[in-house]
């Protein structure tokens, strides 16, 4: 991983983070405990990029206006209507809330991405666009004063006319997105393990998440598009990762320790793949990667699509990786297309990888298929 993004408020309206603003915080109540500033210490410790991400602009509308139920426990235990109000409706103390719990969270934990929900849901999309110049430019002067190059994303792509910024601002980005082709724009698939963004009991008891198999190639199709994956994971009430959830991010480490260079400092190829195929490339190295999806155990060569015209001559070696960065050399030939040889000893049947590395510009090859 190169970057985490913990949910520093989501629409419940209860703060993660030790904050001067509301008494309803994890450092008060709960846990006792500053959740984002110690998941931001560690993330760096680690040297990893750190984000926040913040829904509270659906907080106004999420517990009704507010429901019987609601108001009931309020009228019972007044000091909790600072949880689900005060507000109940879209207002200006609302909106004034909004921008000073962002300007908290920014001046606290200095954050590399900010990360907000879609502003479309409910009636207040145009309040909120209203506020947000002040706010990004906050943060931005903020990070920029600190030495941290501030990065934000923009929710909505799907629906472009109510996306929370105008284009060119920020990462798009939407829950599940899956792109067809490879866009002139860099986007970010907020992905699901299973179907919950939050931990759900029967999801982990069924382990009826994706396989590590779908989410290596989940991430595999997302950069070969020029897209990033933001994986979500949903922690159990006391803060522990799950073990059936454990086990997919485990899985996935042990294929980017072999096959990461394939990810990392790559960008999409003329074409992003076919069928069961995606590339990557390195242009500094002038490397391109090919990933198979799956491979039946009879398969001996594979004829490679897009390489039509190949000048054979580009091609310095033709290697399959393995676990643990073991490389296979591989015998190849042109027959119109290129034809790779299988290795001799695959470590798995999906998700393989080779590396071709070539003596000219991966982006001047010819893409015929």
């Amino acid at each position: 991983a190169k970057y985490v993004v913990p949910v520093a408020e989501h629409h419940d309206g209860f703060a993660m983070w030790d904050s001067e603003l509301t008494e309803w915080d994890a450092k008060d109540i709960g846990p006792k405990v500053d959740v984002v500033g110690e998941l931001a210490a560690a993330a760096r410790s680690a040297g990893l990029k750190f984000g926040v991400s913040f829904h509270r602009e659906r907080q106004y509308w999420y517990y009704g206006s507010p429901y019987p139920e609601v108001a009931a426990e309020i009228e019972a235990y007044p000091e909790r209507a600072g949880l689900y109000g005060p507000y109940f409706e879209l207002s200006e103390s609302f909106l004034q809330d909004y921008e000073a719990r962002i300007n908290e969270l920014v001046a606290k934990y200095t954050p590399d991405y900010l990360w907000f929900d879609g502003f479309s849901a409910g009636s207040g999309y145009n309040d909120f666009r209203s506020i947000m110049p002040r706010i990004i430019s906050n943060y931005v002067n903020d990070a920029i004063e600190k030495g941290v190059d501030p990065y934000v994303n923009n929710k909505s792509p799907v629906h472009k006319s109510r996306s929370n910024f105008p284009a060119g601002v920020g990462v798009i980005s939407q829950d599940n997105l899956r792109l067809k082709a490879i866009p002139d724009f860099l986007w970010e698939n907020p992905a699901t393990l299973g179907r919950s963004y939050g931990y759900a009991v029967d999801e982990e008891e069924s382990d009826s998440y994706k396989s590590v198999e779908e989410l290596v190639w989940l991430l595999t199709d997302t950069v070969s598009k020029n897209g990033t994956l933001l994986l979500n994971i949903g922690p159990k009430s006391d803060g522990t990762i799950a073990p059936n959830q454990q086990r997919r991010l485990e899985g996935i480490g042990e294929w980017l320790e072999a096959n990461g260079d394939c990810i990392y400092d790559t960008v999409p190829w003329n074409v992003f793949g076919y069928d069961d195929v995606r590339f990557t490339v390195n242009l500094e190295h002038k490397i391109v990667y090919v990933v198979l999806k799956e491979l039946s155990q009879s398969t001996s060569e594979i004829t490679l699509y897009y390489t039509k015209n190949w000048d054979v001559g580009s091609i310095q070696q033709i290697s399959y990786i393995g676990k643990k960065g073991r490389r296979e050399k591989l015998a190849y030939e042109f027959d119109k297309r290129l034809q790779i040889q299988m290795p001799t000893n695959l470590d798995t049947w999906h998700n393989i990888v080779f590396e071709i590395e070539l003596s000219v510009n991966p982006r001047d090859l010819p893409v015929k298929k």
